[in-house]
């Protein structure tokens, strides 16, 4: 009975006793018939019942080592039976049973026989029961996991930390260990689960929005979430979308979805919210504090007073209520926010169509940002805040000098222009009041300064031949030095130039040779004469004023060596036609004429300040030709040429000898059609020249 694991083991050893006794019994038949055997000599007979003797003996003592491993390993288990359910360590169970089965398989014996099959699947038991324990002993464990698991071995025992771990083995869980572990890995996912949700809305009970006065009322408090919460509120958003992808979702689904849902809210109430605000405070400074917008736009601004009140009542009760949470999931709030969105969007869309109705009546404005076009329109009745909005859409104005003759709070007067191209102060002839609307007294603006430059410029060049600056070098630099616009001086300059050039080819048709000689030598002397002047004590505006001279009569120096070196004696020659000159015209206009071969300009009066003005070389002459013959055929001029060579400065540049304004517009990958046709729009209407800078690396 002893070679089947069923016998048990006091059986088994009982029968090892028993046979060890026969066998004992047998031996000593043995030794009395070797004896006899000896004597009759005949001894070899006994030695295959020797052999089969000792056979037996080595049978019975692997088998006896077999079921004394048996019994180490009984009082193994049965000690870790009767352990407190509490009280359980699997991972040191764990390693005494891997020990067990390292010594089973070290014990010499028959390992296809019954008994040692036996104990190994005993052992194997525990091997799969120990992993098994130390997966239940997990905190997460809940009551319903436990049921759960009753169900399954259909038996039921109430688990504490006082039972008997040989509850849980009678259990047999072994049988359905992938079960168990299922069950386990599911208490593990819904502790997680609980876990997260409990650390969700503990977070969320503390947090508030914050605060802001708006315009420094505290009647009236801008709420927004703070930065590091709208982190958070994502961070959460994402591990509650995860939880849906869990298959043990069941047990906290009406959480899981509550927290969904409420966090939703959280999100678009908080962006919408924040999204309302931005629109109504800068519609109110519109709508409600500018005079201008209320006489223009009334039905709206009617509207908006009703917007407003709604807006202000969300406020407060946001600052009533607080929590961001509680805020965002009352009832009705999202559709508030959005009723008060999509009225504030019908405001919008009124002003922007009032102000594309203010851009066409004062072109200008199409190059400002909408923001900026607001807070000028918004100030319209104030030219004082609207005067250092001026760089924005003038060239060269930094502002307008303003006085207050019937005191502070009426409209002013301005007297004179302060340049943001280089220093400069141009006075106007006659003052300008700033009356009416923004539009309507900036679009005097722009005429005025043009008035004071053609009247600077026409007294300049009557003054300029009273104080004999043609012919001494040294009244030309004093006279350049004391001008009152540098631009008027520069003007000037190219006029009386025009006139010595073809006062040399005058002489030569009346018979003096050396006429075209003597203009140029005459040049050459007043340019070191301006030189001489540069080498005085100069503050810095007027030395500007005398570097961009120098610049400009160097190059006509040049202009005049190539004529005398060609021989072109008449004002006909190409060589002189392609140059760009200016004549005062009498009449019928009494007005300065830029005129370059085909091509006859009027002069444009933009002020271009006090700035220094580009070195011009035979490559610019032929570009001045080449784009003013396109102008004048009403093209366009596509320059093309290597990065940094000076296509835009030089398109700007004959914008300044022309005196007009030239706004250049670097591309963008925002733009699009209507941004480009605003500029269009902007260009055309206001007479301006544009240049489209780094379009072509945009892709279609």
């Amino acid at each position: 009975g002893y070679y089947f694991y069923k016998s048990g083991l006091e059986l088994a050893m009982a029968r090892l006793a028993a046979v060890t006794a026969d066998l004992d019994k047998f031996q000593g038949r043995m030794d009395e018939l070797r004896h006899i055997a000896t004597n009759f000599t005949y001894p070899d007979e006994l030695n295959n019942s020797t052999k089969c003797m000792t056979s037996m003996r080595e049978d019975v003592a692997s088998m006896k080592s077999l079921w004394e491993f048996e019994s180490v390993r009984i009082q193994q288990t049965e000690k870790f039976l009767v352990i407190k359910w509490g009280e359980v360590a699997p991972m040191d169970m764990e390693d005494e049973v891997k020990a067990l089965f390292k010594k089973l398989k070290e014990v010499k014996v028959d390992k296809k026989c019954d008994a040692f099959l036996g104990i190994q699947d005993v052992i194997k038991k525990w091997t799969v029961f120990c992993p098994l324990v130390g997966e239940l002993r997990d905190p997460a464990m809940r009551p319903r996991h436990w049921t759960q698991l009753m169900d399954l071995c259909k038996k039921s025992i109430t688990v504490t930390e006082g039972i008997l771990l040989r509850d849980m083995w009678n259990l047999e869980l072994h049988k359905f260990s992938e079960a168990v572990e299922d069950t386990a890995d599911q208490a593990k996912q819904e502790s997680k689960m609980e876990i997260t949700l409990k650390k969700i809305t503990n977070e969320w009970l503390s947090v508030e929005f914050q605060f802001e006065a708006h315009k420094g009322d505290p009647e009236v408090q801008l709420m927004k979430l703070p930065d590091d919460k709208t982190e958070m509120l994502e961070e959460h958003q994402v591990q509650v979308q995860n939880m849906f992808a869990s298959r043990f979702l069941s047990t906290f689904e009406s959480e899981v979805i509550f927290w969904q849902k409420t966090l939703a809210n959280v999100s678009e109430v908080s962006a919408l919210i924040a999204e309302v605000q931005r629109s109504w405070a800068f519609l109110e400074n519109l709508f409600i504090h500018s005079d201008e917008v209320k006489k223009e736009l009334p039905d709206d601004s009617d509207k908006f007073v009703g917007i407003d009140a709604d807006v202000k009542e969300i406020l407060k009760n946001g600052r009533d209520v607080v929590m961001a949470k509680d805020f965002c999931n009352q009832a009705n709030i999202f559709q508030k926010l959005e009723k008060a969105q999509g009225q504030l969007g019908m405001c919008e869309k009124a002003l922007n169509e009032f102000m594309d109705g203010k851009r066409r009546s004062f072109p200008r404005f199409y190059f400002m940002s909408s923001a900026d076009l607001l807070d000028v329109l918004s100030n319209g009745n104030s030219p004082g805040k609207v005067v250092p909005q001026f760089p924005k859409f003038f060239i060269a104005i930094d502002s307008y000098t303003l006085e207050y003759p019937d005191g502070e709070g009426t409209r002013p007067i301005a007297t004179g222009m302060n340049a943001c191209v280089g220093k400069e102060f141009v006075p106007f002839p006659e003052p300008l009041e700033m009356k009416g609307k923004v539009e309507v007294y900036l679009d005097k603006c722009i005429e005025w300064f043009r008035k004071a430059l053609r009247h600077f410029a026409k007294a300049d060049l009557g003054r300029y031949f009273e104080e004999g600056c043609l012919e001494d070098g040294d009244k030309r630099g004093q006279f350049i030095a004391k001008s009152q616009a540098a631009q008027c001086a520069l003007l000037v300059q190219l006029i009386t130039w025009v006139l010595l050039v073809e006062k040399g080819f005058d002489s030569v048709a009346e018979g003096q040779e050396n006429g075209v000689y003597d203009a140029w030598q005459k040049q050459h002397e007043l340019l070191l004469r301006l030189i001489v002047l540069t080498m005085t004590n100069l503050d810095k505006p007027t030395r500007q004023k005398i570097m961009c001279a120098i610049t400009l009569d160097a190059h006509n120096r040049d202009v005049q060596q190539r004529l005398h070196k060609d021989k072109v004696t008449t004002k006909d020659a190409f060589q002189w036609q392609s140059m760009l000159k200016c004549y005062w015209l009498e009449d019928p206009v009494d007005d300065a004429s830029m005129q370059i071969c085909d091509a006859k300009l009027p002069y444009g009066y933009e002020y271009l300040g006090n700035g220094p003005r580009l070195v011009v070389t035979p490559l610019t002459d032929r570009i001045y030709v080449t784009a003013t013959q396109a102008l004048n055929l009403c093209m366009g001029c596509a320059p093309a040429g290597p990065a940094g060579t000076g296509k835009t400065e030089s398109t700007k540049d004959l914008a300044n000898a022309v005196a007009k304004a030239c706004y250049v517009i670097n591309a963008a990958p925002e733009m699009d059609y209507l941004t480009l046709g605003n500029i269009y729009k902007g260009l055309s209407a206001s007479g301006s020249w544009g240049g489209f800078d780094e379009f072509n690396p945009l892709v279609p």
